[in-house]
C-alpha cells in the first residue's frame, strides 16, 4: 500500500498560509510608499510603460490585475486579497481556492516589476510564488480541511513540492560550490553573520565565537545542500534522514538573521519526507487516536491527464533555471520563445541564495539636515542605521526598502538609480507615504532642508559596548546622492 502524507501536507499548507499572511501584510503596510501614486516606483507609471511596449493590455506577457486599474485603492485591494487568501489557507478554509487566489495575487504583484530587481522579485518571492502554485494541486478540494481529518494529497502533487525543495536546496549548494572563495575555505559563515541584511543578537554573538564552530557550520551547510536533495524522493528512512537533517540548519539560520519566511516554509517542505505511519509512531497515541486515517484518492484518467499536464508545464518552466545553474547562458539555451512564454508565470526559479559572501558590511543610510552640517539618521523598519539601533527581527515579514538599501551599497548602481532620487524628493516634500517607510523620522514637525543617501562601513560593537546600548560601529565611506530645498 502506498505511503500517505496527509499530516505533513496539512502542516505544509498551514505554514504556507502563515508565510503568505506575513508576506502580503508587510507588502500592504509599505505598498503606498513603494508603488503607490506618490511612492518611490508608482505602479501606474510601470503599467503605462508596459501598455506602450505591448500595444495595450497583454495578459500573457504581464499577468496582472493592474491592467484594470493601478490607483492606490487597487494597490491596497490586491494586498488585502493576498492577506485574505493566506488567512484562508492558515485556517484550512477552501484551501484550493485560497491557493489559486494567492497565486494570482503574487503574479499581479510581481508582474509590475521590471526585469531589473526591485521590491518584489527576490528569492523568497520566487519561493512564495512556486509554493502557492503547487499548493493549488496539493490542497484538498473541500470547504474546510479539519485538523482531525487531514486529506491525503495526490502523490504527484507532493512530488511537485519535493521538486521545488530539490531545486531550492541543491541550487543554493551548487552556486556556493561554483562560486568558490570563502565557501571552499570554510570561512564564509563568520562574514555572513555580519554582512547579511538583518542580523540578530544571536548572530552577533556567534560571530564573536570560536572560528571552529563557524567552520563546522559551513561544512555542514555545504554537505547537506549538495547531498541531501538526492534522497528527498526516496521512500522511508533515507528521505526522512535527509529531510530532518536540514531542520537544525533552518532553525540556526532563523536564529542568526531575518530571512522572511524562508526557514519556516523550507522546514514545512522538509516535513513532507515523513509519512503518516512515522508520525503515528512519533506522536502521542492519544493524539493520533483523534486523527482519522486519510482515505486514498482513487486513480482515474482525468487525474492522470491533469498530472501529466501540470508536471509537463513545470518541467518546461524548470528547464531554464536548471540550464543557468549548470553554467549555461540565456543565449545558449534552446526554445527561447517557449521559455519566454512561461517565464512571466514564475513556475520555476533559479535559486542562488547567498552564493557569494561579502567580507565587509557596507550599507546605505538616509540622513537629513537643516544646516547641511549636522546630519540625523532616518531609521528603516529593520535595517540598522544609528549605532544605538538594537538588532531587530522582522521575519517572517520584510523591510523592503531596507533590504534594497543594504543590497545597493555593494551592488551595481542600477539597483539605486530607480528609487533614490524620488526618495530624497519625497522626504524634502514631507510625503507621508514615503516617511512611513521608516521606523523613525528625525524630523517629525517639518521636513529637513537637506537630505542625502550616504554609504557607511559597519561592524558589530563589542560585547562591552552592547551592554551600554551601543550595537554598531560605523565609518562614513562616501555620499551616494544628495538633494536640498
Amino acid at each position: 500500500m502506498p505511503s500517505s502524507y496527509a499530516i505533513a501536507s496539512w502542516i505544509y499548507l498551514r505554514t504556507l498560509g502563515w508565510c503568505a499572511v506575513a508576506a502580503f501584510g508587510a507588502m500592504y503596510t509599505q505598498a503606498l510608499g513603494l508603488v503607490g501614486s506618490a511612492g518611490l516606483t508608482p505602479v501606474a507609471a510601470t503599467m503605462q510603460r508596459y501598455a506602450a511596449e505591448c500595444g495595450g493590455a497583454n495578459w500573457l506577457r504581464v499577468p496582472t490585475v493592474f491592467w484594470w486599474s493601478s490607483g492606490d485603492a487597487m494597490v491596497h485591494a490586491v494586498f488585502v486579497t493576498g492577506i485574505a487568501a493566506g488567512v484562508l489557507l492558515l485556517l484550512g478554509l477552501v484551501p484550493r481556492v485560497a491557493a489559486i487566489v494567492g497565486f494570482g495575487v503574487v503574479l499581479s504583484i510581481r508582474s509590475t516589476e521590471p526585469l531589473g530587481l526591485r521590491w518584489f522579485n527576490w528569492p523568497f518571492d520566487d519561493l512564495l510564488a512556486e509554493s502557492l502554485f503547487v499548493a493549488i494541486w496539493l490542497a484538498p478540494n473541500v470547504l474546510w480541511s479539519r485538523p482531525h481529518r487531514p486529506e491525503a494529497p495526490r502523490p504527484w502533487a507532493r512530488w511537485l513540492v519535493l521538486w521545488l525543495l530539490f531545486r531550492l536546496i541543491l541550487g543554493t549548494g551548487v552556486t556556493k560550490l561554483l562560486s568558490g572563495g570563502d565557501w571552499h575555505s570554510l570561512t564564509a559563515i563568520q562574514p555572513f553573520l555580519l554582512t547579511q541584511p538583518f542580523p540578530t543578537a544571536f548572530g552577533a554573538a556567534l560571530h564573536a565565537g570560536p572560528a571552529i564552530v563557524a567552520q563546522a557550520t559551513c561544512l555542514y551547510t555545504m554537505a547537506w545542500e549538495l547531498l541531501a536533495p538526492w534522497f528527498f524522493f526516496w521512500r522511508g528512512r533515507p528521505a526522512r534522514i535527509a529531510g530532518l537533517a536540514g531542520v537544525p540548519l533552518m532553525v540556526g539560520i532563523w536564529a542568526t538573521g531575518s530571512f522572511r519566511g524562508f526557514n519556516h516554509l523550507t522546514i514545512a517542505m522538509l516535513l513532507l519526507t515523513i509519512d503518516d505511519a512515522t508520525w503515528r509512531r512519533w506522536l502521542p497515541t492519544r493524539l493520533m487516536q483523534r486523527i482519522a486515517a486519510p482515505a486514498p484518492i482513487p486513480p482515474g484518467w482525468p487525474g492522470r491527464a491533469l498530472a501529466a499536464a501540470v508536471l509537463g508545464l513545470v518541467a518546461v518552466a524548470s528547464f531554464e533555471p536548471l540550464g543557468l545553474q549548470a553554467g549555461g547562458t540565456y543565449e545558449s539555451l534552446p526554445a527561447p520563445s517557449v521559455r519566454a512564454a512561461v517565464r512571466p508565470f514564475h513556475l520555476a526559479a533559479n535559486y542562488w541564495v547567498f552564493s557569494t559572501v561579502a567580507t565587509q558590511r557596507l550599507q546605505l543610510v538616509v540622513q537629513g539636515s537643516d544646516d547641511g552640517t549636522t546630519w540625523r539618521d532616518y531609521q528603516p523598519l529593520a535595517l540598522p542605521a544609528a549605532v544605538d539601533q538594537p538588532f531587530t527581527r522582522i521575519a517572517p515579514g520584510n523591510d523592503h526598502l531596507g533590504f534594497l538599501m543594504w543590497l545597493s551599497a555593494w551592488g551595481g548602481p542600477e539597483l539605486a538609480v530607480g528609487w533614490e532620487p524620488r526618495l530624497l524628493q519625497g522626504l524634502l516634500a514631507g510625503e507621508p507615504t514615503i516617511r512611513a517607510l521608516f521606523r523613525h523620522d528625525p524630523f517629525p514637525d517639518a521636513p529637513p532642508r537637506h537630505v542625502r543617501v550616504s554609504r557607511w562601513l559597519y561592524a558589530f560593537a563589542s560585547p562591552e559596548e552592547r551592554t551600554r546600548g551601543i550595537y554598531w560601529q560605523r565609518q562614513l565611506v562616501d555620499v551616494h546622492l544628495a538633494a536640498q530645498r
